[in-house]
């Protein structure tokens, strides 16, 4: 199940909430766990990740392919 991030417009605590992608689709708000407003936005937040250097462009492994060039 997704979780979601959030914002009390009311008292600015951030929170997250899991819920289902239906009930989000639908429109489903969470109320603040600190004040209880319902007066909360949805958060976004950066995304880490990771790579395992293949498909960066470089190759140790012979000629790199590209316009023109086939091996």
């Amino acid at each position: 199940m997704p979780t979601y991030d959030y914002a009390c417009e009311d008292c600015g605590t951030r929170f997250e909430k899991q819920m289902s992608i239906t009930a989000y689709s639908e429109g489903a708000k969470p109320k603040c766990e600190k004040c209880s407003s319902e007066r909360v936005t949805r958060v976004f937040t950066s995304v880490n990740v990771l790579s395992s250097g293949r498909g960066s462009g470089s190759s140790s492994n012979g000629p790199a392919c590209g316009p023109g060039k086939f091996t």
